[in-house]
């Protein structure tokens, strides 16, 4: 699966409090409503996780009811107890500051890892990954990104209008429907969408391809003219452009929906699924070359979930017999089989 989370986040050897200090932190910050959806699902792998951020939030508090219960002590309290009063208070004042401090500092401090372009402005979000790291964040407005390696995007939301702006690299856009038009700007162009799925990559010297896997986009290129050229893409259909005024269509052939299905995935070769049935993704596998097939028809109905290759049917076969506790058999004509144990 994706690797899930923000650039910042603490790595697992700073310890639960830790990470809850960076929580507590974070959802106190000005960008608590872009993390909120990524601080919830923390919150929700555990009791120990809701446990950690409750007693952060309880020392910040202590601190605070301290200082004013020290500020409005009575009179009356002798010099000697008072004194020890107010150095305990003075104590555990100073440990509510610290811990404030350092969350403040984790999140929005000088070492977090930017990509090398110029600070995101006041307001957005920046994601970013790394060599061999795959980020998939859900946005506010339930909207999902899946940034591929070496990857930057800028995430920026008014009242208005979800802009979103791509720095470099490639991602992958699942829209969620609304009346704020969905805009992302990739070098000297923009796709503007509602409710769809596509992907943009940003290649060298200022090269985009856009391409589209369901729904419908506006893609807006560079021209010769001070006015853009929209392009009004269909699913299936791939579009790219430069910083030059160069622009190329590719419309997609013609073909049913299941052979378009398979053509979308294969430049990805993988596809995410969730409580899908046995048969149906063997079926999509076996567009791509051997086929595998299940020798008990119950097999089929089997619900799987998860992420798979799909043009390998050998790993493929592997993985579902791992999976479900089966037997790889192969027949003398190459076909792949899936069989019960002890059948």
């Amino acid at each position: 699966m994706s690797d899930q989370g923000f650039q910042d986040e603490p790595d697992d050897g700073d310890g639960l409090m830790g990470e809850a200090t960076v929580w507590f932190g974070r959802m106190r910050g000005p960008e608590a409503d872009l993390h909120k959806p990524a601080f919830e699902a923390w919150l929700a792998r555990g009791a120990l996780h809701r446990a950690f951020y409750n007693r952060a939030s309880e020392i910040y508090a202590m601190g605070k009811f301290l200082k004013e219960e020290r500020d409005g002590e009575d009179a009356r309290v002798r010099p000697a107890h008072r004194r020890r009063a107010r150095q305990t208070l003075g104590v555990l004042a100073a440990l509510a500051v610290i811990v404030t401090g350092l969350s403040t500092l984790w999140v929005y401090g000088p070492w977090r890892r930017l990509p090398e372009t110029a600070i995101a402005p006041e307001g957005a979000l920046r994601l970013a990954t790394r060599e061999g790291q795959v980020l998939t964040q859900v946005l506010s407005d339930g909207s999902k990104v899946t940034l591929q390696p070496e990857s930057a995007l800028v995430v920026r939301y008014t009242r208005a209008q979800r802009t979103l702006r791509l720095e470099r690299g490639r991602s992958r856009f699942e829209v969620a429907h609304e009346r704020r038009p969905f805009v992302v700007l990739a070098a000297r162009g923009s796709i503007t969408a509602r409710g769809t799925i596509f992907e943009v990559a940003l290649h060298r010297r200022e090269n985009v391809t856009v391409r589209l896997l369901q729904g419908k986009v506006d893609v807006a290129m560079p021209s010769a003219t001070k006015t853009s050229t929209i392009k009004r893409m269909v699913a299936g259909e791939t579009v790219s452009y430069g910083s030059v005024v160069s622009q190329q269509a590719v419309p997609s052939p013609a073909v049913d929906d299941g052979k378009r299905l398979v053509a979308e995935t294969a430049e990805l070769d993988v596809r995410e699924f969730a409580a899908a049935p046995l048969g149906e993704i063997l079926t999509l596998a076996n567009r791509h070359g051997t086929p595998i097939r299940v020798m008990d028809d119950e097999l089929s109905r089997l619900k799987v979930s998860g992420r798979f290759r799909l043009d390998e049917p050998d790993k493929l076969a592997a993985k579902l017999a791992l999976l479900f506790d089966l037997v790889v058999e192969h027949a003398p004509d190459g076909e792949i089989l899936l069989r019960r144990r002890n059948k």
